[in-house]
């Protein structure tokens, strides 16, 4: 497994939380990997041995819980939502939250509404 250098887990840690309190910016790996000063591919291995899963599907299961959150505690649309968290595309977003949760953002609302959740 990729070593995660000393000095690179803090600048790891700074640039995840910075990612997680910004998730509406269209992040991409090279930028998230010049960030913390490293290659993509370098960047790409050192994300997984520190935190068990790739720097893109990190951000994506960040967007779902913060989209998750919203559908219950906020009364946005969907659409608003979805644009909150970086999607300009509604159906990208309802691709992307029915595969990792098994259920549409509505159908989630409802049944948390309801107290099914």
């Amino acid at each position: 497994a990729p070593f995660v250098n000393p000095d690179t887990e803090p600048r790891l840690r700074k640039l995840r939380a910075q990612v997680f309190s910004s998730l509406s910016h269209t992040w991409t790996v090279e930028e998230m990997a010049a960030a913390v000063d490293l290659s993509p591919s370098r960047f790409h291995a050192v994300y997984r041995a520190a935190y068990g899963t790739t720097p893109t599907s990190d951000l994506i299961n960040a967007r779902i819980n913060a989209a998750k959150e919203l559908l219950i505690s906020s009364s946005k649309s969907i659409t608003e939502i979805s644009e909150s968290l970086g999607y300009g595309n509604l159906t990208h977003f309802m691709r992307q939250f029915r595969s990792f949760t098994g259920t549409s953002p509505k159908k989630y609302r409802d049944s948390a509404r309801s107290g099914i959740i």
